[in-house]
């Protein structure tokens, strides 16, 4: 029995367009693990107190929750990439933000940006690679990306 050439010929598990999203995402996120285990000597550098530095991080710690609903909300309704490219914009103003903040206040509006971020890009992220994956290896995908991701946190602050 001969088998034919469509069988014969294996799929990458990784598409073209996801090994370059997965790329994308891989330094975005490098460059925004780096800089979080300084933030808050940088926020006492501005003159937050202890307490403040501990309010800032229990309320950035909050917002993701309820902004992740709405952020799939948006995924859902626009689209993946237009999600993401919303989230990317996001992302830019809330660096911008933390150069130019003059107050631990302002620092807090710039990582809420960040939390946008966030829920917009990592709501999307997830649906973007089952869409974009072949059913039979979308486990091995997940898998792959998880673990990508996972070593990105450890590597990403040294």
């Amino acid at each position: 029995m001969m088998i034919s050439t469509d069988e014969s010929k294996k799929k990458p598990l990784l598409s073209k367009i996801l090994l370059l999203f997965l790329t994308a995402m891989v330094l975005a996120n490098v460059a925004g693990n780096m800089y979080a285990g300084i933030l808050p000597l940088y926020l006492k550098s501005l003159g937050a107190s202890v307490g403040q530095i501990g309010l800032f991080f229990t309320l950035l710690n909050i917002l993701p929750l309820i902004l992740q609903i709405l952020g799939g909300w948006i995924s859902d309704s626009l689209g993946r990439l237009k999600s993401i490219a919303m989230g990317s914009l996001a992302g830019v103003l809330s660096y911008i933000g933390l150069i130019l903040a003059p107050t631990w206040q302002w620092v807090f509006f710039g990582e809420s940006l960040g939390a946008i971020t966030r829920s917009l890009i990592g709501q999307s992220f997830g649906a973007f690679i089952a869409e974009e994956s072949a059913e039979e290896n979308r486990a091995r995908v997940y898998g792959i990306t998880q673990t990508i991701f996972l070593v990105v946190t450890v590597v990403g602050p040294r």
